[in-house]
């Protein structure tokens, strides 16, 4: 699509019309005087009459053509949209082993807790264009995978990639916390948040959860808490004995909730509870409401231009009404 990047210029078209009826009124200044001039008029009335239409609308078109370069048209060949206010959002996901298991259900069967939490988590990040995310995992010790990025497809491709077991397996809650919390405090976000998902109670005090807490309010930091995890004890499916039956096996709850909520409270965030798929997405779908500001966004563009084209166009119009006028067309003076 062509557009114009001093359209104003286009009014000058209007004049065109006119300078072309001024000039095919115009008389010529010169002449020679003959005792008649029937003959001449009879031999070179026609081809006078096309020579000066001729010549006009070159000019014309011309003239109109160096208006059209000066108005700047240009098509974009690219368009880069760059928000000016954003959220950074960490995800800090719980990879123990404990998370492999398949108490969690979705359309009246067992899904583990962690493909669950890998599902909401592609849908959320799929639904946050303008935000810059990343990723911590933890489980006995915490890792950065994927720095704040508004590069979400590289960030659902590290998402997908997290296993349980690629870390030594324990639950270092305070250790992901002051992880995430590095990686966010010289943000220059309007808002920084960290979601942090996890199965179970703190085990390595390596940080404590509510020193890296005090550590994240310092930095303006909110935390979001989600517990994951059937409550109590709950027989699962876990297979087929050999005649064929279903297996089941009793998962204690180990979710320090207490904790996990005083996190949330000390940063102003709240804590969930997931119990099952759906309270999972609803839970993300809450977050999402509660932490969605108005977009505002620079448009960075880049541009064909065609003025040279234009240029060109009009100087070889110009040049052949040069050649006519001083050839075929010449005026004798």
């Amino acid at each position: 699509m062509v557009e114009f990047a001093n359209i104003n210029f286009l009014y000058f078209l209007l004049l065109v019309p006119f300078l072309g009826f001024y000039w095919s009124r115009k008389r010529s200044g010169g002449g020679i005087v003959f005792s008649s001039v029937e003959n001449i008029r009879k031999s070179m009335g026609v081809a006078k009459a096309k020579g000066k239409f001729i010549l006009n609308v070159l000019k014309m078109l011309s003239l109109a053509v160096f208006i059209i370069g000066l108005a700047g048209p240009r098509s974009v060949i690219e368009e880069t949209k760059i928000p000016i206010e954003t959220i950074d959002v960490l995800i800090v996901l719980d990879i123990s082993t404990s998370m492999t298991l398949p108490d969690l259900e979705e359309n009246n069967t067992y899904v583990s807790r962690m493909d669950v939490a890998k599902k909401v988590l592609a849908e959320f990040v799929e639904n946050r264009s303008a935000d810059r995310m990343g990723l911590v995992i933890f489980s006995r010790y915490a890792f950065s995978v994927c720095p704040s990025t508004l590069d979400h497809t590289y960030l659902l491709e590290r998402i997908k990639a997290v296993q349980p077991g690629m870390i030594e397996d324990g639950t270092a809650i305070g250790s992901a916390i002051g992880t995430a919390v590095n990686k966010l405090k010289n943000s220059d976000a309007k808002s920084k948040l960290i979601i942090l998902i996890t199965d179970g109670a703190n085990n390595i005090f390596t940080i404590d959860p509510l020193d890296a807490a005090n550590i994240a309010e310092k930095y303006g930091v909110k935390i979001y808490t989600i517990g994951v995890g059937s409550k109590g004890d709950k027989a699962i499916p876990v297979g087929r004995d050999m005649f064929g039956d279903v297996v089941y096996s009793k998962v204690a709850a180990e979710l320090d909730e207490e904790l996990l909520n005083k996190i949330a409270e000390k940063t102003g965030g709240v804590y969930f509870r997931a119990t099952d798929a759906n309270s999972l997405k609803n839970i993300f779908a809450k977050i999402d409401e509660l932490e969605r500001s108005e977009v505002k966004q620079k448009f960075y563009m880049q541009y064909k231009e065609f003025y040279p084209y234009c240029l060109i166009a009009g100087l070889a119009l110009l040049f052949l009404y040069l050649i006519f006028v001083n050839t075929i067309f010449r005026k004798l003076p």
